[in-house]
């Protein structure tokens, strides 16, 4: 974790001075996919369950999240065949529905953003 890190500082020393190599942009690129399969924050599965209504979401750490589709912009519309048609991304860190074309990332479910700003702040009333 501490080599993705330095990796992210050269590289942002090196857009500050406006002097990125090649090998500089392949070392960042290299650290953050360790970083991201060193995340807890990756689905290792995903189904959609059709008696609680929920897209299920089962974690590197075992955690399983139930999703209610209603809350999430792009799924809220979708119908159950719709839903259960759904493909992990190849690193986990999210997943796609290609029936409906959404994509839905893990981070982003766990910080509790399910869409757009204007879109949540609709669903919340504001």
């Amino acid at each position: 974790m501490k080599d993705a890190y330095e990796a992210i500082f050269r590289f942002g020393k090196c857009l500050e001075k406006n002097s990125c190599s090649v090998t500089n942009i392949i070392t960042l690129a290299e650290a953050q996919g360790l970083e991201t399969l060193n995340s807890p924050n990756r689905a290792i599965a995903a189904r959609y369950d059709f008696k609680a209504q929920r897209v299920m979401m089962t974690l590197v750490s075992g955690i399983e999240l139930a999703i209610p589709p209603a809350i999430v912009q792009g799924l809220n519309t979708a119908t159950p065949d719709e839903l259960a048609d759904i493909e992990l991304t190849p690193m986990g860190i999210g997943f796609y529905f290609p029936t409906i074309d959404a994509d839905v990332f893990v981070l982003a479910i766990l910080q509790d953003f399910t869409g757009t700003r204007q879109w949540m702040a609709r669903k919340l009333g504001r």
